[in-house]
């Protein structure tokens, strides 16, 4: 008996050490086992600020051709946004507003000019898009409104859109924003002329006074040159696609990025009175990633010195915040910022997805 009891009690504490070393290890192995947690919740923190992107020091600025309106509105306007918002912009000659658009888009460009029949297409992935869809971009300001006009000389009798028909007209240059709207305006309308040319507005005029061609379509601002130039020369009627309230619905609703407007009396010596005409707005695109706060800077500034523009293209001087509201294609969250001060009422189809 006495032989059995002092046997067990070492047992019985060997075993009760044995459990304490155990349940030791496995605190210790718990505790280590939570320290790489701890490790990596250290090791995302840094991961998050590297998110945010850094505030550009400067930028650049796609327009079009050397000497066009783009070119020396773009000029005008990287000077003063270098001068008031300390932000030097370089200006970058380009295609053109499709070609702005793919840059901007896609990031290599900072600022782009643009028609807003071209970038509403980009964004919806219509005409020249063909089914790609560039939704990265973002309309900053407006620039100034563009006009249609037809025109013909008086002697050929066309007064109207409808006399079109059968008729040899001129585009202006293949694939250029007239020629591009011209004939998708003429197939909605059900138009045929006898034959459609191409070419720069110099010939177009030429080609018009020599008879060659029998009818000139622009999509410009006022006072366009080839017009003034034709009539500079001999009697012209000028007259627009819309002839009556049908038409426009029919046209608005195939090309959203127009509006309805008018050709005001006196912009040729042709035009006696208002005349009723599709319109669109010249705009200044980012991309969605540029930084709230130096959109919204320039955006202010923009408006804040419209005077700056008096001896580059003075009908930016016109240009005023409710304007934006004629875009067909989101506005930068930047932006949106500086017309909501202004008391702009925005459309919803204008709030981009990251502002709402």
């Amino acid at each position: 008996m006495f032989k059995f009891k002092r046997t067990t009690i070492p047992i019985a504490i060997v075993c009760l050490l044995i459990f304490a070393l155990f349940v030791i290890s496995g605190c210790g192995q718990k505790q280590e086992a939570s320290a790489p947690k701890q490790e990596q919740t250290k090791k995302e923190e840094p991961k998050k600020e590297e998110a945010k992107k850094e505030k550009p020091k400067g930028g650049t600025l796609g327009t079009a051709s050397i000497g066009g309106t783009f070119y020396v509105w773009g000029g005008g306007w990287s000077k003063l946004i270098s001068e008031k918002v300390n932000f030097p912009i370089s200006v970058e000659v380009t295609g053109g507003p499709v070609h702005n658009i793919q840059l901007v888009d896609k990031g290599d460009m900072t600022f782009g000019l643009a028609s807003m029949p071209a970038a509403y297409d980009g964004w919806a992935g219509l005409g020249w898009a063909k089914g790609k869809k560039f939704q990265n971009i973002r309309v900053v300001l407006p620039m100034y409104p563009s006009y249609e006009t037809w025109w013909s000389l008086k002697s050929s009798g066309i007064k109207k859109i409808q006399d079109l028909n059968g008729r040899v007209i001129n585009l202006a240059p293949k694939g250029g924003t007239p020629d591009t709207y011209g004939r998708r305006i003429l197939d909605i309308l059900g138009i045929k002329p006898a034959k459609i040319v191409n070419s720069g507005f110099n010939d177009l005029v030429g080609q018009l006074l020599d008879g060659m061609v029998e009818a000139g379509y622009t999509t410009g601002g006022l006072n366009h040159p080839a017009v003034m130039q034709t009539e500079a020369s001999k009697p012209i009627n000028v007259f627009t696609s819309v002839m009556n309230e049908e038409d426009a619905k029919k046209i608005l609703k195939e090309l959203p990025s127009f509006y309805l407007g008018k050709l005001p009396k006196g912009a040729y010596k042709a035009v006696t009175s208002d005349i009723p005409a599709l319109q669109y707005w010249n705009v200044l695109v980012t991309n969605k990633d540029l930084p709230e706060d130096l959109i919204y800077e320039i955006t202010k500034a923009y408006f804040a010195n419209l005077n700056a523009f008096k001896d580059v293209y003075k009908p930016t001087m016109n240009t005023v915040p409710e304007d934006i509201t004629k875009s067909a294609i989101p506005i930068h969250k930047g932006a949106l910022k500086f017309y909501k001060e202004k008391g702009v009422k925005i459309p919803d189809n204008l709030v981009p997805p990251e502002a709402k």
